[in-house]
């Protein structure tokens, strides 16, 4: 099916998911939606949060996509169940591909989560995998609210991200973990720094990879693969400043991105 398919975030954190679902669907079409007038959802309300959504999904519904992907956890936290019933596509979030990798891999009783203020405090991650395990596991999150502010600026290596990843890495000094969920998709950006700090100690669970296969599995369950192969660029969209998007997210995914479209509701 030649349509093409939303991926939304707050931001370009988003980007790295948008990057695995190219590297899994090169064939599929993309509109990204970047609500960099809102960035970072992790400082808002929950109702916020969902009025910021409805208006992109709405946009997204109206350039016809056949699915959309939450590139972002804060939005799949606080919004997924409520969009789903709405909207006559399928909806995928990043938080329970996330989780089933991490059962997948980890041997302690609880796994590390670095999120922002409001996933965290939702306690979703915990009760997901609380619920996936039946009751055999769970996660201890801590919020990372500089990292957004790295990544948004292109700021993806050396000394002050360093200083932030050992910082928030201080919190399970006392903990028994041996896995990390990147619990923003501005995170994974940020993962090489990450994985300097926790050696080989803690394996890193990137749910943009997880979340790619999930999307590939929905579409082919539902008829909706674009077998052909895609000539046509994919779409950038941002409800505020397009060339401060576009020059980040050039550098975060190394080429230019072209021009970025500026939808204001």
């Amino acid at each position: 099916m030649n349509a093409p398919i939303g991926v939304l975030d707050s931001g370009v954190g988003g980007l790295s998911v948008l990057k695995e679902i190219k590297n899994i669907l090169p064939n599929e079409h993309i509109i990204y939606f970047g609500d960099t007038a809102n960035v970072p959802y992790g400082s808002k309300s929950p109702s916020q949060i969902r009025l910021f959504v409805f208006e992109i999904l709405k946009y997204l519904k109206s350039q016809n996509v056949k699915a959309v992907v939450f590139a972002c956890n804060t939005s799949s936290a606080v919004v997924l169940d409520k969009a789903q019933p709405c909207f006559d596509f399928p909806i995928i979030g990043v938080i329970k591909p996330g989780i089933k990798e991490a059962l997948k891999v980890m041997k302690t009783e609880k796994a590390g989560l670095f999120a922002n203020n409001v996933t965290v405090e939702s306690g979703v991650h915990d009760k997901i995998m609380s619920e996936m395990s039946g009751g055999k596991h769970g996660v201890i999150g801590k919020a990372c609210p500089d990292f957004v502010s790295l990544v948004e600026i292109g700021l993806t290596k050396g000394a002050e991200v360093e200083r932030c990843v050992n910082k928030y890495f201080s919190a399970f000094d006392n903990v028994d973990l041996d896995t990390l969920i990147l619990g923003c998709t501005h995170y994974p950006f940020l993962e090489e720094e990450i994985k300097k700090v926790c050696k080989d100690k803690i394996t890193i669970i990137n749910p943009a990879k997880e979340t790619a296969k999930e999307l590939a599995k929905i579409l082919k369950e539902n008829k909706l693969e674009n077998k052909s192969e895609n000539k046509e660029s994919d779409i950038y969209c941002v409800s505020a400043e397009p060339e401060k998007f576009r020059n980040t997210a050039s550098i975060l995914l190394g080429r230019d991105i072209g021009e970025v479209k500026l939808v204001i509701f």
